[in-house]
């Protein structure tokens, strides 16, 4: 059993499945280079194996079919907290503080914080959360939370974006 080059079966399926490197291919090609190995019908065991491919594709087809949805609720809600940020820092803060300046409230001390401060810190918790929503979307979407820093940046680039044109 060689191939048209001089190399046995076997060694050209080992070095297909190295030069491959995604773990499909090479779980195939050493169940297939195992069943030659041994003696076992290969027509029969490359069927097999083709089957199992075909099987794990779809499976992942199907995940990350789902895993969209819940990619975009992280999404809806990550801009949903953007949205209620903006509402209190622009519309209830100003207020909230103007009124305290007018009205002394008995046994309350002022405590001098004004809105460019809660800004700094609608900011800090916006971020924080851009990064912790895009490391789970990461993790949801793709299986690894490494991948999340693409999610996490582009989720970080929004609340910049939006809170240097808001407020």
């Amino acid at each position: 059993e060689t191939v048209s080059w001089g190399l046995p079966f076997s060694e050209a399926l080992r070095r297909f499945g190295e030069r491959i490197k995604t773990p499909l291919v090479q779980r195939t090609t050493t169940m297939v280079v195992k069943a030659s190995e041994a003696g076992g019908k290969i027509a029969d065991v490359i069927e097999a194996a083709a089957k199992n491919a075909r099987e794990i594709k779809i499976l992942q087809a199907e995940r990350r079919t789902e895993m969209k949805l819940y990619l975009m609720i992280i999404y809806v809600a990550f801009f949903v907290f953007l949205a209620v940020i903006i509402a209190l820092s622009a519309l209830f803060l100003p207020k909230l503080i103007g009124s305290t300046q007018q009205a002394a409230i008995p046994g309350f001390s002022r405590s001098g914080i004004d809105v460019e401060e809660f800004k700094f810190i609608y900011i800090c918790t916006a971020l924080s959360q851009a990064i912790g929503n895009g490391i789970v979307a990461g993790a949801l979407a793709e299986g690894k939370a490494i991948a999340g820093l693409r999610h996490a940046t582009i989720m970080v680039i929004i609340t910049y974006i939006i809170f240097k044109l808001m407020l």
